[in-house]
C-alpha cells in the first residue's frame, strides 16, 4: 500500500510516511517546509484567536477542525475541517477535509457551500435562495436529511468553503 501511495504522490519523502522523519515534501520549493518550533507557535497565535472569531465555528455539526502542514495554495484559507456524517454526501464524503474563508455574513452566493453559524444550528450546508426574501435554505447533499429554513438575520457567522482534500480511494 505504501509503494502505490508513493507512485501516486511522488513528491512524497518516503521516510516520512514509513517513519514520520521530516519534511514531508522530498521536493519541496524554498519555504514550504515549516520547522515545529514555528508551526507551534503559528497554532498557538490562531489559538488565541479561536476565542473570539472561531469559537463557534469549533461547534460545527458535521465537520471538527483538523491539522494541515502548510501546502502553498491552502494558505489563503483560515481554517481546515473534517467531514463527518453522511448528510453532505455525495459532495463531501466523510474524512475529506474542507478549506474555509471566514466571509461577512450578508455576502453569500446562492448554490455554494458553507459552514453556517447560527444561534441554534452550526452545520455544513449549501446555501439555497428562498420564496421568502427574509430566510435562505440550508440543504445537505443527501436526499435523507431535510432541508433547514433560516432566517437571513439568524446568520451570526459565515465560512465559505474554498477547496477540499478528498483521500485517495
Amino acid at each position: 500500500m505504501i509503494r502505490k501511495y508513493l507512485e501516486s504522490s511522488p513528491e512524497i519523502n518516503p521516510d516520512w510516511i514509513r517513519y514520520n522523519q521530516l519534511p514531508m515534501m522530498s521536493r519541496t520549493k524554498s519555504g514550504d517546509y515549516i520547522p515545529p518550533d514555528t508551526l507551534n507557535k503559528m497554532i498557538r497565535t490562531f489559538g488565541a484567536t479561536i476565542e473570539g472569531e472561531f469559537k463557534e465555528l469549533l461547534k460545527c455539526a458535521n465537520a471538527c477542525p483538523a491539522h494541515i502542514v502548510r501546502i502553498e495554495s491552502f494558505l489563503e484559507c483560515d481554517i481546515a475541517f473534517e467531514v463527518f456524517g453522511e448528510e453532505m454526501v455525495p459532495d463531501f464524503f466523510p474524512g475529506e477535509i474542507v478549506l474555509v474563508n471566514m466571509v461577512d455574513r450578508n455576502t453569500y452566493i446562492y448554490d455554494l457551500p458553507y459552514i453556517i453559524i447560527t444561534n441554534r444550528i452550526n452545520v455544513l450546508r449549501f446555501i439555497r435562495n428562498s420564496k421568502n426574501p427574509d430566510t435562505l435554505i440550508l440543504e445537505p447533499s443527501s436526499a435523507n436529511v431535510e432541508p433547514v429554513e433560516v432566517s437571513k438575520t439568524e446568520i451570526r457567522q459565515l465560512f465559505l468553503v474554498k477547496g477540499k482534500i478528498r483521500k485517495y480511494h
